[in-house]
């Protein structure tokens, strides 16, 4: 059973130390997730007609058209050819009018920032985890490695192109970080080609949702992530450790302040989470939504808010840890047990040999 609200979700493979690779080579997929509430909004969802997802990837290549998968040192497997559900080059024949396009950064270390060709505005709709509270317009949406956004275009009569611009603050990078990064860089995604029928939908709602905001008073604990290099506030992660326990029905504000000059984000299992405040200051309208992955500028400090609603267990935990997958690979990831009442932490059953 999933008990969740309608939402696009992905799953890939969780290996310690080799998932960059896995993901790298394409073992990473989307499941959409519909509900009652979704169903009766008018919104494009007839799947493969003005509804589809769009996973991005970047790649990089030898000559023969083999996966270069030489790491570099400082940000992993970062590609220069782009790939939109595994196509490069990519485009998609869409009626005009309103079509939705449920967006996965997929990549392992890159980041994009989402516009379109002719600048056009567009609507953001929902973000990781589930719709917005009403339609959020804008022409550009940054999404660090394994942030969801929905959007909705009104396709004009003519082609336009789906790019990935440089972001105009350099993702809060300095100096040579923002040509290692990518963040000055300019690509295709895709291609959307009207065709000559017409959608039945015109009009986006003015409502989509209504959200049950968590309330920072009800907090029972809070908690300080540092992020630096592939480290969680100064170690790495071992298999066999709980770095803390919460209990089931528990709210927490967790703040998360990324001590580096490269840039890192955080995404957390078993539960979405709230976004407090950036640096002290609300969170932009795209960011008022369920998440389950931020970025996190250099120097930036994030105050989330999460409710362990769920799943409780005492020996199997949940993990936290950067998205980018080689930090992730290399140690930059924490684990947390949800107890139930009466229970106690026990030990992490190890496979043998570990």
């Amino acid at each position: 059973m999933l008990a969740q609200p309608a939402a696009s979700l992905w799953y890939h493979p969780h290996p310690h130390g080799k998932t960059e690779k896995h993901v790298y080579r394409g073992l990473a997929g989307l499941f959409i997730i519909d509900d009652d509430q979704s169903d009766r909004l008018d919104l494009p969802r007839d799947y493969g007609v003005d509804d589809f997802p769009l996973i991005i990837q970047d790649k990089r290549l030898h000559k023969d058209g083999t996966l270069d998968e030489r790491n570099d040192e400082e940000v992993g497997l970062m590609g220069d050819v782009i790939v939109t559900n595994g196509i490069s080059g990519a485009f998609l024949s869409v009626p005009r009018g309103l079509v939705r396009l449920r967006v996965l950064n997929g990549s392992t270390a890159r980041m994009y920032n989402v516009g379109f060709a002719d600048n056009r505005t567009f609507h953001l709709v929902a973000s990781d985890g589930g719709l917005l509270e009403s339609p959020v317009p804008a022409s550009r949406v940054a999404l660090s490695p394994g942030e969801r956004v929905e959007l909705v275009i009104n396709v004009p009569d003519a082609p336009v192109m789906l790019r990935s611009y440089p972001f105009a603050d350099h993702a809060g990078l300095r100096g040579k970080n923002r040509a290692t990064f990518g963040v000055e860089d300019t690509f295709n995604i895709l291609q959307l080609r009207p065709t000559g029928t017409r959608g039945q939908l015109q009009l986006l709602p003015a409502v989509l949702a209504s959200l049950d905001r968590l309330d920072p008073a009800a907090a029972v604990e809070h908690r300080k992530f540092a992020l630096r290099w592939v480290e969680i506030n100064g170690a790495r992660m071992k298999m066999n450790k709980v770095n803390f326990t919460t209990t089931l029905n528990a709210t927490e504000i967790w703040t998360v302040r990324n001590t580096d000059h490269r840039p890192h984000n955080f995404h957390v299992h078993d539960v979405q989470f709230q976004v407090v405040d950036i640096d002290k200051a609300a969170p932009p309208a795209e960011l008022s939504g369920w998440k389950d992955t931020i970025y996190i500028r250099p120097g930036s400090a994030v105050r989330l808010i999460l409710r362990f609603n769920d799943h409780s267990d005492p020996s199997f935990p949940y993990m936290y840890h950067c998205h980018m997958l080689m930090h992730e690979d290399h140690g930059m990831m924490g684990q947390f047990l949800v107890l139930g009442p009466g229970q106690t932490a026990e030990p992490i059953p190890m496979p043998q040999g570990q």
